[in-house]
C-alpha cells in the first residue's frame, strides 16, 4: 500500500481469533479452471483441506475456496505462497501490516479500535 492510502478493517468481535484456522476457513477466490490444480496444491503443499463453496462466487465470478488449516500452522509466507499458485486470485490472509486501523464492534455496541503497532 501507499502512504497516500489508508485500508481500515471492520468486523464483529465474533471474528477475533488468537490464531488462523482455530475457528474459521481461510477464503482463497480462484479461477475456474484451475480449482483442481489449486486444491490440490494446497494439499500438498500446506496440508490444508479445500472445499470449494456451492453457489458462491466472488464478485468478478472467481470460485471460492473455504481452506481449513490447523490452528498456529500458518506462517507469515504462506500469504506471498498461495498467492503465487497459477490460478490463484487472491486469498483471505492479510498478513502484512495492510490496514491502518481495525475496527472490532461488540453485541452491546461499543467498537474497539486498533492500531498497526497494536496487533
Amino acid at each position: 500500500m501507499t502512504n497516500d492510502t489508508e485500508w481500515i478493517i471492520i468486523s464483529d468481535s465474533s471474528k477475533r481469533v488468537s490464531s488462523l484456522g482455530e475457528k474459521f476457513a481461510i477464503p482463497i477466490a480462484v479461477r475456474s479452471e484451475a480449482i483442481d490444480f489449486v486444491t490440490t496444491t494446497l494439499f500438498e503443499s500446506f496440508t490444508a483441506l479445500a472445499v470449494a463453496r456451492r453457489g458462491k462466487n466472488d464478485n468478478d465470478g472467481n470460485f471460492i475456496l473455504d481452506v481449513k488449516v490447523k490452528p498456529h500452522d500458518v506462517q507469515k509466507e504462506w500469504e506471498e505462497e498461495i498467492e503465487s499458485i497459477p490460478g490463484v486470485v487472491c486469498s483471505g490472509l492479510f498478513l502484512d501490516d495492510y490496514a491502518d486501523p481495525i475496527w472490532v464492534t461488540s453485541p452491546d455496541g461499543s467498537i474497539d479500535i486498533y492500531l498497526p503497532e497494536q496487533k
